[in-house]
């Protein structure tokens, strides 16, 4: 195993990992245990070769070096597969998890590429382009399909400088099937507005960050001038 550097990217902030300590932990267990080549291991079926960015172990030993239990073990790496930031291949005696785009984030290549850049030539950056146009257009598709209570949620948003990130919200929505939680969302996220919880904008979160903490779950909502419990029923009713 290269005992060397891995890279951290900013982005893991929007990812919500941050809000989710185990999670975070196991994440960066398996980042730094992760091969970085293609690498053959022996196991109890055979020889297994490793792609790069992927890590074999049993759940009982992957437990044991993060201090989590079993139970805590399998609830994070569910999120880590909701999220997609790992795949999982299990056996009935190990698994191996691979980091998803590990070479996009890990490539020790890159900075070499980023000191070539304007070097590349003309043909390289068609293809530049091309992907990017695919990009664009797969986000189009995704918003095309967003459902009514999404965009209730998104309009009911403050603005704000961290708003963005439409297109990573609408995914995470479906996935979670969240028009079912609708209305616990958006009332609390009108309270989080009219109560001081978001009173200066240094305290509005990105909207993909609130989504994936499930900030709105099992929070206590009250209004400022009582201790009687915010009834969400009421306060929707007043709205329409």
């Amino acid at each position: 195993m290269q005992r060397g550097y891995i890279k951290i990217w900013r982005k893991l902030e929007d990812s919500g990992l941050l809000q989710m300590h185990g999670t975070l932990a196991l994440f960066m267990f398996i980042l730094m245990k992760a091969t970085h080549k293609k690498t053959k291991i022996g196991s109890p079926i055979g020889v297994i070769e490793l792609e790069p960015g992927q890590y074999i172990s049993g759940r009982h030993k992957l437990s044991a070096a993060v201090g989590l239990s079993e139970r805590e073990t399998r609830t994070c790496l569910s999120r880590l597969e909701e999220l997609d930031i790992l795949s999982i291949k299990t056996t009935n005696k190990f698994s191996i998890y691979t980091i998803v785009n590990y070479s996009n984030y890990q490539d020790c290549d890159q900075l070499s590429d980023q000191r070539l850049t304007n070097r590349r030539p003309t043909n390289d950056q068609q293809t530049t382009t091309k992907q990017t146009h695919k990009h664009i257009n797969t986000k189009t598709n995704t918003l095309s399909e967003v459902s009514e209570q999404f965009d209730q949620f998104w309009n009911a948003w403050p603005t704000s400088k961290r708003k963005g990130g439409k297109s990573d919200c609408v995914k995470f929505w479906k996935a979670n099937k969240l028009d079912e939680k609708s209305k616990e969302i958006i009332a609390h996220v009108a309270y989080c507005k009219s109560n001081g919880v978001w009173k200066d904008e240094q305290y509005i979160q990105a909207p993909i960050v609130y989504l994936r903490a499930f900030k709105w779950d099992g929070a206590e909502i009250q209004t400022e001038s009582t201790d009687k419990p915010f009834d969400m029923h009421e306060w929707l009713m007043s709205k329409i």
